[in-house]
């Protein structure tokens, strides 16, 4: 456990709730997608990678260590 985690990504606990609650929705919708993409091969070809690279982008710039 990390209980430095908000003083080390500088954000408070409400800015840190909101920030995981967002990425929980896009996870879910990211889910979603990748459900239709097994079905229908032809859709949504990059649509979960692509938008995965841009979290992982953003996570960077918020410091976050995984």
């Amino acid at each position: 456990m990390n209980f430095n985690h908000l003083k080390e990504i500088d954000e408070s606990y409400f800015q840190h709730a909101k920030c995981a609650s967002l990425y929980s929705i896009l996870f879910l919708g990211l889910s979603i997608v990748s459900i239709i993409h097994a079905l229908l091969p032809f859709m949504f070809c990059t649509t979960v990678s692509d938008k995965l690279e841009e979290i992982q982008e953003h996570l960077e710039e918020r410091k976050c260590e995984m």
